[in-house]
């Protein structure tokens, strides 16, 4: 069918771009498949949408990526309006609701085989312990494994009793009721580990406007800030990122508001488009939410809508990681340009875990903040994590919008690693991974004389390796690589150094008394004392480190766990110290060079 778009366009030119994306796109989908319809209820499963449609036993799914609707198999029992209905573990659980008379019964769906089974009924009973019967027009949601019902009608008499339904023992255990009067026809949206019940009215035809907050371990509840629309019964609601959504109800009006569970406030979005009403269906795949059917004025519709609140933020590019010249080159640092990204709440970065090869969190800032980020968190991921001292890192950004949706994370930047064998220094390339384009046109040997930071391009390789010819002349000397061709523009970003990322140092003084001392990483050495080759066992994989008897460094090396052999037929007789780096622990080992 046609693709219809919908956006609120009361605001001045100049700024109707950001407020749009702000308040997201209603776009039309295809009809409900089972013809007009009201009083149904949804929810949805392993990436499809399920209703049932009120008034009768038909059950329905909807595929998102083809926009259609193929019918499953009935529902159990009478045929009925005004069900509860939720997703716990992947499996659909529904049932209440009112046919004959009011239901009690309640069923389990498998998405996976088109099997409905029957569950313990709703256990709904009086102050003398006597069961009350059937609920219909009740609130039920799913939290953390387990169901939740409550308030509805029966008899003409509305409620606020409130039960939990454990899926595992197949059981009902009655709650603390639900805040405020007894109500029915109330909205409830989970975010995170809370849920949410709001609205609603009594069998009087009084209607509400509060928001509460459950608390599943104190089994407590919090009143939030008041719904600002007109108190109103049998809306929907529906949760996407931190924010839910709440709108339509008896009202007839067109107007939605969004709640910000972070900051406790409600704001106007974009009005639903289709023709008012009420006693609809919501359910949400992923970060888009699907709403309609329902009752319009004088009849019932079987229109059907698609809400996406993304800020439409694509995933962010790194600019470039390097090493922090301010800290002596002890840290990565990672760039990137803030001012590509509209519409930003905050930046979050990852760093790739080297024991799990997941991606952890190890920082994130304000979009008002410049595009920097110092690595310091060695803590997360295991000691020397993110050491540019001890390895390579790949290191990736994501985006949380102004909508409260976590954007896709970046392609990765791989840093390099230098290593060096007397005057020779080898490196891994600087990598990013595909969907951005690598600018590294080359590499460039640099050292710096005498360690006072005055540093000079030796020698521009053409691959991977390069040799400094004059390096026994400075025994105080430090050598690094840059990787030559970036062009950052963050607005934090060194102007003298924005075409370069540079790698860790080599330095040849860098091992203290301290590390003469103790031992908790396992490696040996054969044979010792040494001719021309050393056989290096290690189990795990280590940068191990070469000084002389002055903590003059000689060599390093990246090695894998196993056995590994060095040359070592250039070296004068005397007494050494092998040093081991490994992800949590080093070692040291002397040995003798004797030829």
């Amino acid at each position: 069918m046609k693709r219809i778009e919908f956006v609120l366009t009361v605001f001045l030119l100049t700024t109707i771009t950001h407020i749009l994306s702000a308040q997201g796109i209603w776009s039309s989908v295809s009809d409900f498949g089972g013809g007009n319809s009201s009083m149904g209820a949804a929810t949805a499963a392993l990436n499809k949408g399920y209703a049932i449609k009120g008034g009768t036993t038909q059950f329905w799914e909807y595929n998102p990526l083809t926009d259609t609707w193929t019918q499953k198999a009935n529902i159990g029992g009478d045929i009925r309006n005004d069900p509860v209905c939720f997703t716990i573990n992947d499996k659909i659980y529904a049932g209440l609701g009112n046919g004959f008379t009011e239901l009690n019964d309640f069923w389990m769906y498998d998405p996976l085989t088109n099997v409905w089974t029957q569950k313990a009924g709703f256990g709904a009973t009086d102050s003398t312990g006597s069961p009350i019967g059937g609920r219909a027009i009740a609130v039920g949601f799913a939290l953390n494994g387990k169901g939740y019902v409550g308030g509805g009608l029966n008899s003409g008499y509305a409620f606020k009793d409130f039960y939990e339904y454990d899926p595992i023992m197949n059981s009902w255990t009655q709650k603390n009721d639900l805040p405020g009067p007894v109500r029915y026809g109330a909205v409830s949206f989970t975010i995170g580990n809370k849920a949410y019940i709001a609205t609603g009215g009594d069998a009087m035809g009084t209607f509400y406007n509060d928001l509460w907050e459950y608390d599943q371990p104190t089994d407590t509840w919090t009143q939030k800030a008041n719904y600002p629309g007109t108190p109103m019964h049998r809306a929907i609601a529906f949760s996407i990122g931190n924010k839910a959504y709440l709108g339509n109800g008896h009202n007839f009006t067109s107007d939605f508001w969004s709640w910000d569970q972070s900051t406790n406030t409600w704001s106007p979005i974009s009005p639903f488009p289709g023709t008012p009403r009420y006693r609809s269906i919501a359910f949400t795949i992923g970060n888009e939410a699907f709403v309609g059917t329902g009752t319009i004025t004088g009849s019932t519709t079987d229109d059907m809508w698609k809400y996406d609140p993304s800020c439409n933020v694509p995933a962010p590019h790194i600019c470039m990681v390097s090493t922090d010249s301010a800290t002596n080159y002890k840290y990565n640092i990672i760039y990137w340009d803030e001012s590509l990204y509209p519409n930003v709440d905050s930046f979050y970065v990852y760093r790739k875990d080297a024991l799990s090869s997941n991606y952890l969190q190890i920082g994130s800032l304000p979009a008002n903040s410049p595009g920097v980020f110092i690595d310091t968190l060695s803590q997360i991921g295991g000691p020397n994590a993110g050491s540019p001292l001890y390895s390579s890192w790949f290191y990736k950004i994501a985006i949380r919008d102004t909508c409260g949706i976590l954007s896709e994370k970046s392609p990765y930047h791989q840093t390099m690693f230098v290593q060096q064998n007397f005057s020779n220094f080898t490196w891994n390339a600087y990598t990013i991974e595909s969907g951005q384009t690598n600018p590294v046109l080359g590499y460039a040997l640099l050292r710096d004389n005498d360690n006072t930071g005055n540093w000079q391009i030796i020698v521009t390789p053409s691959g991977l390796l390069a040799t400094d010819p004059l390096f026994s002349n400075y025994p105080n000397g430090n050598w690094r690589i840059d990787a030559l061709g970036f062009s950052c523009s963050s607005s934090a970003k060194n102007k003298l150094l924005n075409t370069a990322s540079r790698s860790n140092t080599i330095k040849l003084v860098t091992v203290s008394s301290d590390d003469y001392m103790g031992k908790n990483i396992d490696f040996s050495i054969y044979p010792n004392p040494v001719n021309e080759k050393i056989e290096i066992f290690l189990k795990e994989s280590c940068t191990i480190f070469i000084y002389d008897m002055t903590q003059k460094l000689i060599l390093s090396a990246k090695l894998n766990m196993g056995q590994n052999s060095l040359s070592l037929a250039d070296l004068k007789n005397g007494l050494y110290c092998i040093k081991a780096v490994g992800i949590n622990s080093t070692g040291l080992q002397k040995f003798v060079i004797l030829k």
